[in-house]
């Protein structure tokens, strides 16, 4: 597993930097070093402050949502909070999915959060690999009983 390094891993760590199960180190990579485009997909300014403060050296664009015809390329890292159907079709793609992962307590939940706020709730970027299952249910009214199963 690549694990990547934060430069302001003391502020904003970017997944944990433990030893490999074998107990070798493992590979350290600086967020300039990965490929394609940086895309923070957020309408929220402290989570885009954060991300930007993580990875201070790669150039972000910075996108609200992701639009049906967004141009995905493999390579590219989209870092936010996304649909799974989303955060799968990017993956299948060639491109990296990140979250800003954090326990927001109750009373916050539903506020704006500034960067500082996201660090000193112990905030992280954390990538994900999603994909679609083979199984998936399919509804034809909204009562959850009227769902019937679909397999691929």
């Amino acid at each position: 597993m690549t694990r990547y390094h934060c430069p302001l891993a003391h502020h904003c760590p970017v997944l944990d930097h433990s030893p490999e199960p074998d107990g070798k180190q493992a590979g350290i990579q600086k967020a300039a070093d990965l490929p394609g485009r940086l895309y923070i997909v957020s309408r929220h300014q402290g989570a885009v402050d954060f991300v930007r403060t993580c990875w201070p050296e790669r150039q972000a664009f910075v996108i609200s949502h992701l639009p049906a015809h967004f141009a995905i390329h493999a390579g590219d890292c989209f870092v936010g909070v996304l649909p799974m159907h989303w955060a799968a079709a990017i993956c299948e793609k060639g491109s990296e999915v990140w979250s800003i992962c954090a326990d927001i307590p109750e009373r916050l939940r539903g506020k704006e959060l500034s960067c500082a706020q996201l660090i000193e709730l112990g905030a992280r970027l954390q990538r994900f690999e999603v994909r679609v299952c083979v199984q998936a249910f399919a509804c034809a009214e909204s009562s959850a009983a009227s769902c019937w199963r679909v397999s691929e």
